[in-house]
């Protein structure tokens, strides 16, 4: 007698169906797992033997054979410990096996025989959904998770007991109430807390609106990070399908494994000046996201640049360019997306007051020109807006300036700026703009090809560095909800560069 269970496995983001095929003969005890399992799924041999028995049911003696299929396609993850022990249990008469191998089964067993909570459980539902397998058993942490999925009957279980009756109807599903709406980490900042920097402020609404990567250099205490962490109160809310890819990614780095249902908030994913490149931009011999990755459609905010290690930095410069990162491994492919708004800020020096007129600068000139050069000209080509934050004066501090920009003013342009593209025909922000959207929605009159054409040569851009103040200039043109692309928006992309083609400041 042959059983079948139709369950999954993910490699990247993307789900892939996998049949669990057992086959119990006559011979010397044994149980064999083939099909390229990883050891995680080798060793579950144990769990699901002692889970069986523990839940007061017979194991099948003889010569157990499980099959993965496809047998190409190399297999990790404990989530099949509960299809094993299911087509196992249809082998001893112990479940039907039509109403078996009709639904879809996920989950990780416990030696009692409890069900616990896997990774990944979001895309592997999607693909299940998507070739008819309407019916689909999940652990009871990853309900509301699973449920995010439209048009499946997603059923938890807690046991292994449980499952056996769902399947077999002598058990109604249960509902679970949810422990958590979802991850939703408020930020309770505003714009308008920080004094001065009126210019970075004005920056900082460009590039949210044209999702523009931008480079904050000042000294210590100026407010970069405090811009910074503000940035998520001015981007607009996701729609469903960017939370849907989100929730992806975070299922399967194992992020909505508590009980949660959906990423809502944009990420701002802040990593530490020590981190490896492979925990910027992933991998691992089964490949996870990194923080490029878990930044996706929010913001990736790297505080003090120039103490990253150049490996590091290098790393980042294909996947913030091409929006996505592709791994490698046993002959596989692992698409991970990465477009989010790249935000960094760094000191002038390793000090942090070269040029300062408030503390002289302790640095050499070698030191001051090694820490500058942590970010190579290809990567800094990459950044579309470089500014180089003002001494905040006392009349600011005391108010006597009045109130700056806030939150909700920056919000209002970057929504203006948007909603006016989009009625442009562009659905794409302009930091995302091809080639030819470039040469169709940023076309220069003759005073700002002028304007250009000296800039160019005095500034000695490069080709990308051209394009990208086109792309900023679009946005500022958009901001005014302008049609076409003027000197002052020319002028204004072009002064969020010139600080750095100058003087070559990190």
């Amino acid at each position: 007698m042959l059983s079948r269970i139709t369950t999954a496995i993910y490699t990247g983001i993307e789900g892939h169906i996998t049949v669990v095929e057992i086959s119990v003969a006559k011979g010397v005890p044994r149980f064999s797992i083939v099909g390229l399992p990883s050891t995680g799924i080798l060793e579950s041999r144990e769990r699901v033997r002692s889970s069986i028995v523990n839940c007061g049911y017979e194991f099948p003696r003889g010569k157990i054979t499980v099959n993965l299929i496809p047998a190409n396609l190399r297999k990790t993850g404990s989530h099949l410990d509960l299809p094993i022990a299911v087509g196992l249990l249809v082998q001893t008469g112990a479940v039907n096996p039509l109403n078996a191998e009709s639904i879809g089964i996920l989950g990780e067993l416990a030696l009692d025989g409890r069900v616990n909570g896997v990774d990944g459980v979001l895309p592997m539902v999607i693909k299940l959904n998507q070739i008819g397998i309407k019916r689909i058993i999940v652990p009871a942490d990853n309900y509301y998770e699973a449920s995010l999925v439209d048009g499946a009957e997603i059923v938890p279980c807690s046991t292994l007991r449980e499952c056996i009756g769902l399947i077999n109807g002598i058990l109604l599903p249960r509902r679970i109430e949810p422990r958590n709406e979802g991850i939703s980490d408020p930020f309770h900042m505003d714009f308008n807390q920080i004094f001065g920097q009126e210019n970075a402020k004005r920056a900082i609404a460009v590039a949210v609106t044209g999702r523009h990567g931008i480079l904050m250099v000042g000294s210590p205490g100026c407010g970069k990070t405090m811009l910074a962490k503000r940035i998520p109160s001015i981007m607009p809310d996701m729609s469903r399908e960017e939370m849907l890819e989100t929730s992806i990614i975070y299922s399967v780095a194992g992020r909505l494994n508590i009980g949660e249902a959906l990423v809502k908030d944009r990420p701002f994913r802040s990593p530490h000046s020590s981190i490896s490149p492979a925990g910027l931009i992933g991998g691992g011999s089964y490949p996870v996201p990194g923080e490029l990755s878990l930044a996706h459609n929010g913001i990736l905010f790297l505080d003090e640049i120039g103490e990253f290690s150049r490996s590091s930095i290098e790393a980042m410069r294909t996947p913030v360019e091409d929006g996505f990162i592709n791994h490698f491994r046993h002959g596989y492919q692992y698409y991970y997306p990465c477009r989010f708004s790249l935000v960094m800020a760094s000191n002038p020096c390793k000090c942090g007051y070269y040029g300062s007129d408030v503390k002289m600068c302790t640095c050499t000139e070698r030191e001051v020109e090694q820490y500058r050069r942590k970010l190579s000209g290809p990567m800094m080509d990459r950044v579309d807006i470089k500014i180089e934050m003002e001494k905040v004066e006392y009349k600011e501090i005391s108010g006597e300036f009045g109130e700056g920009l806030s939150s909700a003013d920056m919000a209002q342009m970057v929504r203006k700026g948007r909603a006016f593209a989009l009625s442009e025909g562009r659905t794409r922000p302009n930091g995302e703009l091809s080639e030819e959207d470039v040469k169709m929605h940023c076309v220069l009159d003759d005073s700002c090809r002028s304007l250009m054409e000296k800039a160019y040569d005095r500034l000695k851009l490069s080709p990308r560095s051209y394009i990208k103040i086109l792309k900023v200039a679009r946005t500022i043109a958009d901001i005014e909800e302008c049609r076409d692309i003027n000197e002052t928006h020319l002028a204004e992309a072009l002064s969020y560069r010139i600080f750095s083609e100058t003087d070559g400041a990190a």
